[in-house]
């Protein structure tokens, strides 16, 4: 316990480091058209790692780092870890800007990758009840349930139709 308080307050004053290696990471993971998995997984772990350590003192950082790892996580199939992160700002930290993004991924991840359509509307009615004003992602989410499960074929010949009225 004594070493691992010492990690923590070394760490916690040291933010400046941890800021440089996720960058660097990040610089590495942009270099490529698809990330390495290596590195990714390197970048996950500080991320993780450093949105628990600034939790209390910067939320808003932390909810972001979280749905950064959640991205990227889901980028290299990593859809159930994905689904931990999002929802980890979705249900402990609902305030924060990124939280209804958090929600809404949530429901694209189960729809999209897992196929499990009734975890998806689940999700987006939850999102539809904590968001109902939400400018950047209430559209998205309406039409994600009108258009729930439906084939991709489907899904563009009803685009086709609205652009030709």
């Amino acid at each position: 316990p004594d070493d691992i308080d010492q990690m923590r307050f070394t760490l916690e004053r040291n933010t400046r480091w941890l800021d440089s290696c996720l960058a660097r990471l990040d610089r590495r993971l942009l270099t490529g058209s698809e990330p390495d998995r290596n590195t990714a997984e390197k970048f996950l772990q500080i991320a993780e790692g450093y949105a628990i350590l600034i939790e209390d003192t910067d939320p808003n950082k932390a909810a972001y780092l979280y749905v950064q790892a959640g991205g990227l996580a889901r980028s290299i199939g990593e859809s159930n870890t994905a689904l931990r992160l999002y929802y980890y700002v979705a249900e402990n930290m609902p305030k924060q800007a990124s939280a209804p993004f958090a929600l809404f991924m949530m429901g694209i991840i189960y729809e999209d990758d897992l196929k499990d359509l009734e975890n998806a509307k689940k999700t987006y009615e939850s999102f539809l009840q904590r968001y109902p004003n939400d400018s950047e992602y209430t559209d998205d989410v309406q039409a994600a349930l009108k258009n729930l499960g439906m084939p991709l074929e489907e899904l563009i010949k009803r685009f086709e139709q609205n652009k030709l009225q």
